[in-house]
């Protein structure tokens, strides 16, 4: 309640940011992984890597879950490398250089 009443809290509360769209998609690569949907799980963990880089370190735990499926640990890979193939594909069209945002 304290915490509440502090500026610098109440500021960052209203404050738009990305950490929701980050939390779903990683949420979302984690049940897709429970339900055994590994190619699903790839997109959503390529999908919060778009909104925040850091968010690579999801990736890890998750595949951690697959290491003795190897089919589920390929579709892992291939629905993450698909989002960000895709993504430097669009930028190649529009820009001319495929690592436009990245660099």
């Amino acid at each position: 309640m304290v915490l509440a009443a502090v500026p610098v809290f109440v500021k960052q509360v209203f404050t738009a940011t990305v950490e929701p769209f980050e939390l779903a998609f990683v949420l979302a690569g984690a049940w897709a992984i429970c339900s055994d949907k590994p190619f699903a799980a790839g997109i959503g963990l390529a999908m919060a890597f778009q909104v925040r880089e850091t968010s690579i370190a999801a990736l890890l735990p998750l595949a951690f879950l697959l290491r003795k499926n190897l089919r589920g640990l390929m579709l892992l890979g291939a629905g993450f490398t698909s989002i960000l193939l895709l993504e430097l594909l669009l930028y190649y069209i529009w820009t001319g250089s495929p690592f436009y945002r990245r660099l």
